[in-house]
């Protein structure tokens, strides 16, 4: 029975490796060498790749806090930040884009954060991705934006 349970975990562990997927951190409170760099005040200072619903977001603040995550008029309280990496051409299959459009190596993997809302706007929560360089971009509302930090 130990044996089995040994073979089951290898296939979990290098199945989900082999997809290009992994979770490193949870939260905002969670273990990575990067974690919180996403904290702080941020304007949208251009779209990188998509086409935006409705207006787009240029020129809208954006600030990540552990008290609250805010998208131009939407915010919401308690967010929660999930770290995962996701292969480059896994990233490209499931968003249509490349990473190279974002400024983002293409290959090896991307360093996305999950946003969720436990209260407030769930419209304030995106995903977010950590560029090199500290730069960050958000997904959301049929566009890649790039943050500048202020």
């Amino acid at each position: 029975m130990t044996r089995i349970r040994g073979v089951l975990f290898v296939l979990v562990v290098f199945g989900t490796a082999a997809c290009g997927i992994g979770s490193r951190g949870s939260d905002g409170a969670g273990a990575g060498p990067d974690n919180g760099a996403h904290f702080g005040v941020w304007s949208v200072t251009r779209v990188l790749a998509g086409t935006p619903d409705g207006g787009g977001a240029e020129g809208a603040t954006a600030e990540f806090t552990a008290a609250s995550a805010r998208f131009g008029d939407r915010t919401c309280t308690n967010p929660t930040y999930a770290r995962r990496w996701m292969a480059a051409e896994a990233f490209r299959d499931a968003y249509g884009v490349d990473p190279a459009a974002l400024g983002l190596p293409p290959a090896g993997e991307v360093t996305l954060i999950d946003v969720e809302c436990a209260a407030g706007d769930p419209g304030a929560g995106r995903m977010l991705i950590a560029g090199p360089d500290g730069r960050l971009i958000a997904a959301g509302d049929g566009a890649f934006y790039e943050l500048g930090r202020r």
